[in-house]
């Protein structure tokens, strides 16, 4: 069985003082009573946000795998192989590697990049390169999230 683990958002004030959840995290904690604990404290960032992941997945993955496969029908390219090629190409530009080094070898291994972790800022400049990336080798414009709605609300039935 592992450990449990637990995050808790919060603030720390002016003076320094740091401001959590109470009640949630003194019942949870309490399952710890005894045992040693660590804790970790950084700065919270947002993470990429569902309407971000809708347009990615909706426009950006879905825009550039109709122009791969008209580029050559027969590769069977399919959304997930789409999305692999984009991390591949563009995570490094907008994260870095993590980086383990075995100090008895000097064997070092890299921690697959992966977008889930992405911050919302990160997450616009990865879309930012997706897009760049497929006018310039696709010959595609991909619309901006604001441009599809425009789009559709300009629309007349």
């Amino acid at each position: 069985m592992t450990d449990p683990e637990y995050t808790y958002s919060g603030a720390v004030t002016e003076t320094g003082e740091i401001k959590l959840p109470g009640k949630k995290m003194r019942r949870e904690l309490a399952m710890l009573a005894g045992h040693g604990i660590e804790v970790r404290v950084r700065r919270k960032r947002n993470r990429r946000s569902t309407p971000q992941l809708r347009y990615y997945w909706g426009c950006i993955v879905q825009d550039i795998l109709h122009a791969l496969q008209e580029l050559d029908p027969e590769t069977g390219w399919k959304a997930d192989g789409v999305h692999e090629l984009l991390k591949f190409k563009f995570l490094p530009l907008v994260r870095e590697w993590r980086e383990y080094v075995n100090m008895e070898t000097g064997e070092a291994i890299r921690e697959p990049l992966t977008t889930t972790k992405l911050t919302t800022v990160e997450e616009e400049m990865y879309h930012d390169h997706c897009r760049k990336w497929g006018g310039e080798f696709l010959g595609i414009s991909i619309a901006l999230p604001n441009e599809q709605v425009e789009m559709f609300e300009n629309e007349t039935i």
